[in-house]
C-alpha cells in the first residue's frame, strides 16, 4: 500500500436567514483538495454544484452568502451523482483520509440517507476545526485565518476556496 493522501473537503449547505424547523439542509456544492504532505502543495483539486431535492430552489440569503445563483444549478446534477463523482476522485479508504473545517462528513452522511444510498466515505476523518482549538482555541476559518497572517484568496463559503484555506490552516498544525 502506497502512502496515505490527504483530502481536505468543504460543503456548501442550503441556507436561509432564520433557522427554520421543517427546512432541512442539503448540499449544494463539494470542494476539495488533495495536499501532498511531503511537499507541502496541493496536487489535485474538486469542486461540483449539486441540485438540491427537497429545497430546489436557493434562498436569497444563501445565495448572498455563498455566491451560488440559482442560474448556477441549471442542468446541475443532484446529490447520488456528485456523491460519486467525489467518491470516486477521493479513492480507497485505505488510502486517504478525509479532513475538514467542521463536522462536514454528518452532511455527506444526511444526505446519503436522503437519497438512499450507501455510504462510501468511511475514510479515517480529520476534524481541522477540533484539532486547531485544540492549539488555539475556539473559532472560525477566517479567524483561524487572521490569527495565522494568512490570506484568504478567492470567494468565503465556496466549496474549493474553504478547502483551500482549511489546508493552508492544517499545515500549520505539521510545523
Amino acid at each position: 500500500m502506497g502512502r496515505k493522501q490527504l483530502i481536505i473537503f468543504d460543503l456548501e449547505l442550503t441556507c436561509w436567514e432564520t433557522r427554520e424547523e421543517h427546512l432541512i439542509p442539503e448540499i449544494i456544492e463539494i470542494g476539495a483538495v488533495r495536499l501532498d504532505l511531503k511537499s507541502r502543495q496541493v496536487i489535485d483539486e474538486f469542486s461540483t454544484l449539486v441540485k438540491p431535492k427537497m429545497n430546489p430552489v436557493l434562498s436569497e440569503y444563501c445565495t448572498q452568502l455563498t455566491g451560488i445563483k440559482q442560474s448556477d444549478l441549471k442542468g446541475v446534477g443532484q446529490f447520488p451523482e456528485a456523491y460519486a463523482h467525489f467518491m470516486n476522485w477521493v479513492g480507497s479508504h485505505h488510502k486517504s483520509v478525509l479532513a475538514a473545517w467542521g463536522n462536514d462528513w454528518s452532511d455527506l452522511t444526511r444526505d446519503c440517507k436522503l437519497h438512499g444510498l450507501e455510504i462510501r466515505h468511511t475514510h479515517e476523518i480529520i476534524n481541522v476545526k477540533t484539532l486547531f482549538a485544540l492549539r488555539h482555541g475556539k473559532m472560525g476559518l477566517d479567524r483561524a485565518m487572521n490569527l495565522l497572517n494568512q490570506e484568504f484568496t478567492g470567494n468565503r463559503h465556496r466549496g474549493l476556496d474553504d478547502s483551500r484555506a482549511t489546508s493552508e490552516v492544517l499545515l500549520t498544525l505539521f510545523t
